[in-house]
């Protein structure tokens, strides 16, 4: 495949390589990990409050969560601990470490989150979209710095 910008020709592996060619810094990353966590933590919280499910290892989590009573961020946690190794073997070391720390920080604030911000009142169709809305930007923060939130994620 070949691509005509300008006046110059790039063929589709030197595009792809020119792409992710940037390095981002530890600061970014960590600015990154921090932030896609919270937008997350504050979704999966939205979601608890309005009795809302998600998918993947989330789900299951809200599910066990709902059937047991036990604490979202610990089944959370639990849940993605065999992916780590997939990750590591798979895709790598840093992206596995960065999962790790992105993980273990959305079951952090997740945990801690409720302690400090209660909704009296939160309709579902608005967690749904807000919520989203949360999930997505904090998802696209990690992934554009080659982090994840676990589960399926790593595998795909």
């Amino acid at each position: 495949m070949v691509m005509q910008i300008s006046s110059k020709v790039i063929n589709a592996p030197e595009l792809e390589q020119n792409l992710n060619s940037k390095q981002h810094s530890l600061f970014e990353d960590t600015q990154a990990l921090l932030s896609g966590s919270l937008f997350v933590s504050l979704c999966m919280t939205m979601f608890a409050q309005a009795g809302l499910l998600t998918g993947s290892t989330a789900g299951l989590a809200f599910v066990l969560h709902y059937a047991t009573g036990e604490s979202f961020s610990m089944i959370y946690f639990v849940i993605n601990l065999p992916f780590y190794w997939f990750a590591w073997i798979y895709v790598g070391k840093a992206f596995a470490i960065k999962t790790f720390i992105s993980v273990a920080l959305l079951s952090l604030i997740t945990y801690i989150t409720p302690l400090y911000i209660r909704f009296d009142y939160l309709h579902p169709a608005f967690a749904a979209i807000v919520g989203g809305f949360l999930l997505g930007t904090g998802v696209l923060f990690l992934a554009r710095h080659k982090s994840s939130l676990g589960g399926a994620t790593i595998i795909s």
